[in-house]
């Protein structure tokens, strides 16, 4: 395949690929494909509608000082809700955690610690985008970063997998709670 090919507009369709019908599906040389599976078979789509083996290297934006004081201090709790979002056209998505009487702040992925997806998060299966998105709310929620990686994992099937993979989410910290109370009962009862 040549370095760069056309991507014609979006449009219905079927994705060659993983079969899944879609609203916005981009062809390929021609065969239609979802906007996770081109990047999956490694293309990142330019506004130009250009396709590109070449991917940017994904950089975590710089957290500020509010930021990073509220991240290592704030306990974890129940009243946190993390929203996902599907920006424009189907292709980004940006996760954030709400906290009340604070701005919302949008997740970073934590790529230092897992690089499952440098491209970003994802939900609604169980792939790599979608750990990327449990290893970060659960390393946000829990602020242990041992404990989210002992748990994202099951975390991902259990509850990120679950998630509606063409819409917006919300997920409550009482949800993120009940999940790992949920792992961590049924990891004891099969010691």
């Amino acid at each position: 395949m040549s370095e760069h090919t056309e991507v014609a507009v979006p449009k219905p369709g079927k994705c060659a690929r993983c079969g899944r019908a879609l609203k916005h599906a981009y062809e390929v040389n021609g065969v239609p494909y979802g906007p996770v599976c081109v990047r999956k078979l490694g293309f990142a789509i330019a506004s130009d509608g250009v396709a590109s083996r070449k991917r940017k290297a994904y950089q975590e934006p710089p957290m500020n000082e509010t930021q990073l004081s509220f991240f290592e201090a704030d306990a974890p709790g129940l009243d946190v809700v993390y929203t996902g979002t599907i920006l424009g056209n189907d292709e980004d998505r940006i996760v954030a955690a709400h906290r009340p009487g604070q701005s919302a702040r949008p997740l970073p992925l934590h790529l230092q610690i897992v690089n499952h997806s440098p491209t970003g998060f994802c939900w609604g299966y169980g792939g790599s985008g979608p750990a990327q998105l449990a290893f970060a709310i659960l390393y946000d929620y829990l602020r242990d970063k041992e404990r989210a990686l002992s748990l994202y994992q099951d975390f991902k099937f259990k509850i990120i997998g679950g998630l509606p993979m063409d819409k917006n989410f919300q997920l409550t910290g009482q949800q993120v709670e009940a999940a790992i109370t949920e792992i961590t009962i049924g990891r004891l009862q099969h010691e």
